[in-house]
């Protein structure tokens, strides 16, 4: 079924590529944050436990708020705020200052982008888990450009804060995208939805959890490991981290189309696998070149996990969109909390790449849960 890329579909993908620009950036901007501000691997990863933060609140006020308040207003809000969170850790000179200005950014996120998922699964109908990888394509393109841009404003001399300042004005141009705000409210429930997801959800929500701790771990700790195993400068291996979001940004508009002609369970495992392939090509090389197209192989696959993570909880939740949507924000905010923080203090301890083995551990375990754990898709 084709996508339906109307005024409010637009209005989400504009959003969704403005935090995708500042989520990949945080990574770059948190090792350099380390360097200024001298602190462990540990420390610095004290900015993941922020986001986790936010993010954590978010799930647990996000049925409320949209119920409450509408999914426009909600929308909105959360733009906001990580518009302000990203001035505020571009302001701090220490690490207590700078970590909540992230849970700001976790908050404001994780509305935007749980709220925007649960919009274009009612709004799209058959072909919502198009629209939804579609969307995180869209945000795929930010994902790909953040670590570039940040790795020329360190190299041309202008610092790290200038890249991640660029994301803040991005949220300005979807306000510019006129449009009846009721569409997006009609596409929510009249009423607080109520009753306890099944546990065919919360199967699918583990998964959930192991990919987002692959995906955090990459993000924030992969220029570190670049650095420190591939021999490149800083500004190097923050640009370097564009291979991961390439690959993510490619599997996203190749995943839409897929998924129109494959079955989603299929794709859904072959996304876990090419990355646990992949990732031995990243961990056994000192090679830059080699540890970057292994990056970009298994951003290829992780690109996926998100959309297809969805669309697999949301066949699951038994037409509770929003809680189903918020639950998983919990599952963000555990593996934001526990992975880049837990493979950080591994780090000080064996060494960033020994730390990294941690990556392929929640590749493995998600595989083998998908294999046991399947839900099949309904299909007219």
């Amino acid at each position: 079924m084709p996508i339906l890329r109307d005024r409010p579909t637009w209005f989400v993908y504009v959003a969704f590529f403005a935090f995708g620009w500042t989520f990949y950036a945080l990574g770059p901007a948190f090792s350099f944050l380390r360097a200024e501000q001298d602190t462990s691997r540990f420390i610095s990863s004290l900015h993941s436990l922020g986001l986790a933060t936010g993010t954590l609140l978010s799930g647990l006020l996000l049925a409320w708020l949209t119920t409450r308040f509408g999914r426009s207003i909600t929308l909105r809000t959360g733009m906001l705020f990580v518009a302000a969170g990203t001035v505020w850790l571009c302001t701090g000179p220490s690490v207590w200052w700078t970590v909540p200005s992230v849970i700001l950014i976790g908050f404001g996120g994780s509305t935007l982008i749980n709220n925007g998922v649960a919009f274009l699964e009612a709004h799209h109908a058959e072909a919502h888990a198009a629209a939804i990888s579609e969307s995180t394509g869209v945000s795929g393109i930010a994902n790909l450009v953040a670590p570039l841009g940040m790795g020329l404003a360190v190299g041309a001399g202008f610092g790290w804060r200038i890249g991640m300042l660029v994301a803040a004005p991005m949220f300005l141009l979807a306000f510019f995208i006129r449009f009846d705000g009721s569409i997006l409210n009609r596409a929510q429930p009249e009423h607080h939805e109520t009753g306890g997801l099944p546990m065919t959800y919360w199967k699918a929500w583990v998964i959930l959890v192991c990919c987002f701790g692959a995906e955090y771990t990459i993000a924030m700790w992969a220029v570190d490991l670049l650095q420190n195993r591939g021999g490149l400068s800083a500004a190097a291996a923050a640009a370097g981290l564009a291979a991961f979001t390439a690959g993510i940004t490619a599997s996203r508009f190749a995943g839409a189309r897929l998924l129109q002609r494959l079955d989603g369970e299929l794709v859904f495992r072959g996304s876990l696998l090419l990355p646990a392939l992949a990732w031995f090509g990243l961990w056994l090389s000192t090679n830059s070149v080699v540890m970057l197209t292994a990056l970009a192989l298994m951003g290829f696959g992780v690109g996926l996990h998100f959309p297809l993570n969805m669309a697999r909880m949301m066949r699951a939740s038994e037409g509770k969109p929003d809680r189903a949507t918020a639950r998983s924000a919990l599952a963000a905010s555990l593996a934001a909390a526990a992975a880049p923080t837990g493979l950080g203090a591994l780090g000080d301890i064996y060494g960033i790449h020994e730390a990294f083995i941690l990556v392929q551990v929640f590749l493995v375990v998600a595989l083998a849960l998908s294999v046991v754990w399947r839900i099949p898709e309904v299909r007219n």
